[in-house]
This record gives C-alpha cells, structure tokens and sequence, in this order.
C-alpha cells in the first residue's frame, strides 16, 4: 500500500510518466480540436484524422496503464471543473473540447481497471459491483444480438453506457489527502463566481448570452420563482446548472457540518440561488433528499424523539392538503397521466410509456442497443420511434426530447433483467458508500468526503426518472470523481 492511503502500482514506469501524460493530453486535445474544426463538413479529413488518432491512443493508454501522480489527479479534477462550465461555450467557437471528456476517461481507463481488479481481493462490495455491472452489460449485447440493433447505433449506445463506470474508476485513482481537498475547496469557493456572471448576462443581455453559449432549448417557466424564465448560465440546458449547483451547494453543506465553519454555509447560498432559478424540480429535490438523509444521519442518536415528530408533521401537512384541496405538483401529475387522458401527455411520459410497452413487447430481452431513447438511436436509428408512431409528435420531428428518459430507455434497450441488474449495480455503490460513513463514524473517523460521495450519487440519481445525465460526463464527471475517490479512500482506510 502506497503512503498516501491508496494501492501501489505494480506497473508504474517511472516519475517522468506523467509529465509525458501531460503533454500527450495538451497535443491531443489541440490536435483533436483542429481537425474537428478542418472536418466539419469535409469528409476528407476522415482518413488523416484516424490515421493520427489510432497511434496517439495506443500512446495514451500505455501511459493510462502506470500510475499517475497525485498532481496529475488533481489536475484532472480541475480541469474536469472546468470544462463543465466552459465546454458549451468553447462549442459554440467551434472548439469542441467537449471531446476532452472522453481522453481523460480512456486515457487511465485501463489502468484504472488494472487497479480495480487489484482491490477486488480485499472489497467485496466492488465485486457484487462488477459483477451486476457485468450482467448488465451482458443482457444488453445480448438482446441488441437477437433484437433489432444496427452495428452503429448499438456500437455508440455501448461505449456510452460504459462512461459512468469509467468516471467512477478513474475517480479511484484520485488519492484524497490534504491537498486534494485544498483543491476542491478552491473550486467551491471559486466556481459559483462564473455561474452567477452567467446567469446575470443571461437575464441583463440575453443576445450576448446566446451568442456566446447557444440558443435557448427550454422555453418554459420557472415553476420555483413564478413566471420567471429558467436560467441556464454557462451551459446547454438549465438542467446542467441545476445538476451542478445542487451538487456544489450540497458538498458546501457538508464542509459547514463537518468542519463546523459556517463560513460554508453561507457559500452554499450563492448555488442554492442557481438552483432555484434553474427551475429544474429533479434536482431541488435530490439535494433536499440528501439534506434529509445527512440529518438522519447527524442526528441518528436522537430517532427516538425524531421518528414521531417527522410523522406528526406529515400527518399534518396531509390534513392541511386535504382541508384546502390542494396537491403540490398536480399540473405535473397531470402530465404524467394520473387522471388525465393519453393525449394530453407530457413528452416524457409518452417516451417513458412507449418504452415500457417495447420493454413487454421484447421480453425477456430487449430491443437491442441503440433502437430507443438513447445516444445511440438519436443519432444512427430512429425506426423504431416510427413504428411505435412517433412521426405524429412536433417534437418528435423537430428532434426534441428524444433521450429525456433513462429507465424506460434501458429496459426498452436491455430488457426488464438488464434494468433490474443496472439498478442493483446502483443501489450497491449506495448502500456501499452509505455501509462505509457509518463505519467510519462508529470508528471516529468521519470524513467530509464520504456524505459528499453519497449525496452527489442521490443527487444524480434522482435526475433518472427523465434524463440519462448520469452517464453523461458533461454534466456528471467531477461528481463521479468525487464517488470513485470516496470508494477507493474508504477501502483504503478499512485494509490498514
């Protein structure tokens, strides 16, 4: 075991590795972002760029494969910060470093499984975890085999459903010690300062906002802050800035409890502000889940009291609803279908129904990755949304909504096994991390990193009843960093 609390590395090739990372990743990235410039539109480029392309790869994976330095993951956790809030604006340059994303993961993606399997020996959870992982994965080669997946599609599909994983195994070459926490502490102390200036152009000047970062996608009101539009700040959609304010605002909570500075407290205000005036209800609710499961979690020792006062207060906010007839959220219900004909459906819920129906329909596979409500199906194959009579939809044919689903996308893609292996995986790395804080609690060693882990993994999924950002590196990265380093930390510190 290696000084600083992580696994050494059998593999390692020397100090200058990660140097020679360092400037494969800059070149690749400047390299990537010239051709994709010369490309656009001029098929030509095709052959050049997967000529240079191939080699640098098998350059940067030898790298992945020895272990990166400290430093260099600290960087990677900066430079991940980063280009979530800058990546929709270098796009609309025409830079699309984006891409960026993908050489960070599959640089030290086969290091990092070298490393994951070493920890398998002594971590059980991690095997159930790759284990149900792994079912997953198979179901759904499986049914795109025996479905209706076209190579392409199905090839796209796969590579994406892979990147949660990915983050969360590079993130566990993160070591976590003194001076990576400095580092995220900058970051929370520094990036609501961007997203603020942001959301002010975006509400001061709208059409400089929309030249730098986009045109709008999402029209619709703000249902936190009456009647106000959704801001999105420096990104695509405004449930971008959501995601990202929740989580930030979240891990300032923490560091107020944990270290008992307030001064966190009062630097979560400015991400609960951009939460707020995202308008997104997924998100708002995820952090307040989190901020209920950390005060169950502070305060355990006082259930006895607590347990009837919590299910007093619900007993009277019910007779409080039915005395005024009101259900919170009844409009959205509506949507959703709940005492409303078919027709008048959200976008979202005809995707998620439609889903369930292909999920039946193939059973006990699925239709194959790649034919529904996926990366891969938007972009390759959209036959299947024709049969299912989809053309009948304007937002269909404007190309709208098409992936706002994750569960129905992956029992429709994978089956209804492949679904409930999936969310095992899930529901493992959460129990997992929660088995582990209190450990840790019961030893007296309680770290901030470990609730930041598990709120951001509440946070993230409470967003997959409508939106697959969870495996999605622009919005999700830095929070399956966080996840992967809390993991490997706390294994870590159990094997001493």
């Amino acid at each position: 075991m290696s000084p600083n609390g992580g696994f050494a590395w059998a593999g390692a090739r020397g100090p200058g590795r990660s140097g020679l990372a360092v400037a494969l990743l800059g070149g690749a990235a400047l390299l990537l972002t010239l051709l994709f410039a010369l490309m656009i539109g001029v098929s030509a480029w095709l052959p050049m760029l997967l000529l240079i392309a191939l080699p640098l790869t098998g350059a940067l994976v030898w790298i992945g494969l020895g272990e990166p330095s400290p430093a260099l993951m600290r960087a990677v956790l900066v430079a991940g910060a980063l280009l979530v809030i800058s990546a929709p604006a270098l796009m609309q340059a025409r830079l699309p470093l984006g891409y960026v994303f993908e050489l960070l993961l599959f640089t030290w993606l086969a290091g990092a499984l070298v490393q994951a399997r070493r920890a398998m020996r002594s971590d059980p959870a991690l095997r159930w975890l790759a284990a149900l992982f792994g079912l997953y994965l198979l179901l759904s080669i499986a049914s795109s085999v025996l479905g209706r997946s076209q190579p392409m599609a199905a090839a796209w599909q796969f590579q994406y459903n892979l990147k949660w994983a990915a983050m969360f195994l590079v993130g566990m070459l993160l070591v976590w010690d003194v001076k990576t926490e400095r580092v995220l502490h900058g970051l929370l102390a520094l990036l609501w300062l961007p997203l603020a200036a942001a959301a002010l152009l975006e509400l001061a000047a709208p059409g400089l906002h929309h030249r730098l970062f986009g045109p709008y996608v999402d029209w619709t009101p703000n249902p936190l802050l009456g009647g106000l539009p959704r801001l999105r700040g420096p990104f695509l959609h405004s449930g971008y800035l959501a995601l990202t304010a929740a989580a930030f605002a979240w891990c300032c909570v923490v560091l107020a409890v944990s270290t008992k500075r307030w001064r966190w407290g009062l630097l979560a205000l400015p991400y609960l502000a951009l939460l707020l005036a995202s308008g997104q209800r997924q998100e708002c609710a995820g952090f307040a889940l989190a901020l209920a499961g950390l005060a169950v979690l502070t305060l355990r020792r006082y259930g006895v009291l607590l347990l009837p006062l919590a299910i007093a207060a619900i007993a009277v906010a019910a007779l409080v609803m039915l005395m005024l007839d009101h259900v919170p959220g009844r409009g959205l219900l509506a949507q959703w279908g709940f005492g409303q004909p078919f027709d008048v459906l959200s976008e979202r819920a005809v995707l998620s129904t439609k889903g369930l129906e292909v999920a039946n329909q193939w059973f006990p596979l699925g239709a194959g990755l790649g034919t529904y409500g996926g990366a891969g199906a938007q972009k390759f194959d959209q036959s299947l949304f024709l049969d299912l009579g989809f053309a009948s939809y304007w937002w269909f044919r404007e190309g709208k909504f098409l992936i706002d689903v994750y569960w129905p996308s992956v029992a429709a893609e994978s089956g209804w096994f492949g679904a409930a292996a999936l969310m095992a995986c899930y529901l493992t790395l959460l129990v997992g991390l929660l088995r582990r804080h209190l450990r840790d609690q019961r030893a007296g060693r309680g770290s901030a990193l470990l609730p930041m882990a598990l709120g951001a993994l509440v946070i993230l999924l409470s967003n997959t009843p409508t939106s697959a950002v969870i495996t999605d590196p622009r919005g999700s990265f830095v929070l399956w960093l966080l996840i992967g380093a809390a993991w490997r930390f706390s294994q870590a510190r159990a094997d001493r």
